[in-house]
């Protein structure tokens, strides 16, 4: 039986500007592109990246 993965070639970095802002800086892997994000926006960010994905 096999299973789909996503491949989300995003990094996640936590840092001391999180503590004060409850931010996080979300880096593309291929481009190196940089996003701040409020905690409250990662999961919605993270879903708008595997749109398109298909499950095999």
């Amino acid at each position: 039986m096999g299973f789909g993965y996503a491949q989300i070639d995003t990094g996640i970095t936590i840092d001391s500007q999180t503590l004060e802002d409850q931010t996080v800086t979300l880096r593309e892997r291929d481009s190196m592109q940089q996003t701040r994000v409020s905690l409250d926006k990662v999961a919605a960010f993270m879903t708008e990246k595997m749109e398109g994905f298909v499950r095999e």
